[in-house]
């Protein structure tokens, strides 16, 4: 007699072949995410976030926080065990500011390239952003206005013109960058960069 796994699946419903895995190496988060299937319709199965700051004092010093790239290599290697364990076939892992930023980027790259045995894509912030509305679209086809994006390190800001996706900044005014750039006062950057958020939001 089959096990109840063994048994065929109803149409439209997704089992273990059709999962997918993405794995977000943020300036102040790691999370992997898997869902049930790659559409518009996917759901979550599981979902994990630790806090690495990778970003933290990358401002300052244009390198990764070195406590945070120990934190965050031992979860990376976590990650990839538990998605191995659930026989996921398929997983994306995508840094964002922190490590575009870094002068030891590439060198972080390459350790978790060797720790987890996948590529690791390095995405701009125009690709962030646009990764970000698609998500909203995703979820409200007919979304209009600006979508925003607030990470560790940096801020992206997209329109979204009835259900398209417009125009993309990518700023570094993510709480991580502001805390120490700010220092009680507007610097010269970040006033340039709230200037570039009031004329997108004026469109």
């Amino acid at each position: 007699m089959p096990l109840p796994f063994d048994r065929p699946r109803p149409t439209g419903v997704a089992g273990p072949s059709d999962r997918i895995g993405v794995l977000d190496i943020g300036s102040n988060s790691i999370r992997l995410v898997i869902y049930d299937r790659l559409g518009r319709t996917s759901m979550p199965i599981f979902n994990e976030k630790v806090l690495c700051a990778l970003g933290r004092g990358v401002e300052r010093s244009r390198r990764l926080n070195s406590q945070g790239v120990t934190l965050a290599l031992s979860n990376l290697t976590r990650f990839k065990a538990l998605a191995d364990g659930m026989g996921l076939p398929r997983l994306e892992v995508l840094a964002t500011a922190a490590v575009r930023d870094a002068e030891d980027g590439g060198s972080f790259v390459q350790e978790v390239r060797e720790r987890i045995g996948l590529p690791l894509r390095v995405i701009s912030g125009e690709e962030e952003g646009r990764l970000s509305a698609l998500g909203v679209l995703s979820g409200i086809p007919g979304a209009d206005g600006v979508m925003g994006d607030l990470g560790g390190g940096s801020l992206e800001l997209t329109q979204l013109n009835q259900g398209t996706v417009g125009t993309q900044v990518s700023l570094p005014l993510g709480p991580l960058r502001l805390m120490e750039a700010a220092s009680g006062r507007l610097g010269g950057g970040l006033l340039r960069s709230l200037i570039r958020i009031w004329r997108l939001c004026r469109g």
